[in-house]
């Protein structure tokens, strides 16, 4: 995906449920399309970003329009340039529960955390310091099946050795990561 002001730079979308707020832009925006043989058809959402804060921002979309023969692509225009080109991306919904080892790992002070849901419930998302305590909650929601993705910030914590654990439905996994500042 490219932007015709200079700018060049590829996005990965973690799922349906996220989308990256324009790390990188000055004053840009995201749309959120539904496509089907080839043509856009209709508008899902969209993001505009006028501010210096990057964050991942949820997205609640009709999941009828993440089906069948048709997908969702994302599209980046910033305000300086023209959308130049959009790439299509399969969302299909994982068949399995998986939580993914976060990166970077070592990481200071920020680290991504990916996980899949197949099926729509409760997810638990909670750090753990190495004595066993909870540190912080990162995500304890209702959520559709899909995959994601969350960052987390340890900048108010030491430096060692923590851990994740993800629980949703009958799935539970824990994976360790270090901090190092």
């Amino acid at each position: 995906m490219a932007v015709d002001n200079g700018n060049t730079r590829n996005i990965t979308t973690p799922g349906a449920n996220y989308w990256p707020d324009g790390a990188g832009y000055s004053n840009g925006s995201f749309g959120l399309y539904r496509y089907g043989n080839h043509t856009v058809n209709d508008t899902l959402a969209a993001i505009m970003r006028t501010t210096s804060t990057y964050e991942v921002r949820s997205l609640f979309c009709d999941p009828r329009y993440f089906s069948g023969a048709g997908g969702w692509q994302p599209v980046l225009a910033a305000l300086l340039g023209n959308l130049v080109g959009v790439n299509p991306v399969n969302n299909q919904v994982p068949q399995v529960y998986s939580l993914s080892q976060n990166y970077p790992n070592p990481f200071n002070p920020v680290t991504n955390i990916k996980f899949s849901i197949p099926a729509a419930g409760n997810v638990k998302l909670v750090i753990f310091d190495i004595l066993g305590r909870e540190v912080k909650t990162l995500l304890n929601d209702v959520k559709p099946a899909g995959n994601y993705v969350v960052d987390f910030n340890a900048a108010e914590l030491s430096s060692g050795a923590y851990f994740y654990r993800l629980e949703s439905g009958n799935f539970v996994e824990t994976k360790k990561m270090l901090l190092v500042k």
